[in-house]
Order: structure tokens, then C-alpha cells, then sequence
């Protein structure tokens, strides 16, 4: 199947659509966190197979202001009171294990605030 309707197809069948057309990389799903997910993700799917560039996606992407504000903030970290750019750079001039900058990174992001590595850590916005 390379068409399908988004509006009027049953959840069932964009689920089909999905993994019959999987993008590179993603696993085969089962179902869909929502409809509007499933909408979304086959458009995506549908553009790709049509030839569209992918910077369509993207650009209709930025439209929704949650991504469009996600995506503008920026954040910076203090560590004991010193402000890094960035996570990555405070592993760097502290001596850090980059392994785990990433998964650190998320962790901080959601708590804000965190005592680590005999350290106190702060994520803040610019």
C-alpha cells in the first residue's frame, strides 16, 4: 500500500500503513500513543513517499507552538555556582566521563536541580 487517507482511515489501518512503509531505523509498532500521532507520523510517511523533501516536515513541525517552544529554549547549567554553556562542556572542564552526558542531560533537564558526583547542578534558561 503506498496511499492512504489519514482523515478517514481507521487507527488499525495507519498502524498497517506505518510499519508496511517503516522509516529507516524505527521499529515495527503496535499502536499509536494517539490519533493525532498516527495522523501525523503517516503524513510524514506519505510526504517521504511522494518524494517531498524532508524539510517539509520539519517546516510544518515548527508550527505547532509546544515543538516551536521547545525547540527556541535554550538552557545553560551552573555547577557549584560555575555556569557552563552547556552539560557537555561542564563534563568536559570538570574531568567528566562523557559517556553519560547525554542520559545526565535528560535527568537534569527534568528534575532542574541535582546532587551529583559530589556535586550540586542546576539546568536554568536563558
Amino acid at each position: 500500500m503506498k496511499n492512504i487517507n489519514t482523515e478517514t482511515a481507521k487507527t488499525k489501518q495507519l498502524v498497517e500503513f506505518y510499519n508496511a512503509n517503516l522509516p529507516t531505523g524505527k521499529k515495527v509498532i503496535k499502536k499509536f500513543a494517539t490519533r493525532a500521532v498516527a495522523e501525523a507520523r503517516t503524513q510524514d510517511i506519505l510526504e517521504t513517499l511522494k518524494g517531498a523533501d524532508r524539510g517539509a516536515g520539519i517546516k510544518r513541525s515548527w508550527q505547532d507552538p509546544a515543538v516551536k517552544a521547545a525547540r527556541s529554549t535554550r538552557h545553560q547549567v551552573r555547577v557549584d555556582g560555575v555556569v557552563y554553556r552547556s552539560v557537555k562542556q561542564a563534563f568536559e572542564d570538570l574531568g567528566l566521563d562523557l559517556k553519560g552526558h547525554i542520559k545526565f542531560r535528560m535527568e537534569l533537564k527534568a528534575e532542574k536541580s541535582i546532587n551529583s558526583q559530589r556535586r550540586h547542578w542546576e539546568l536554568f534558561e536563558v
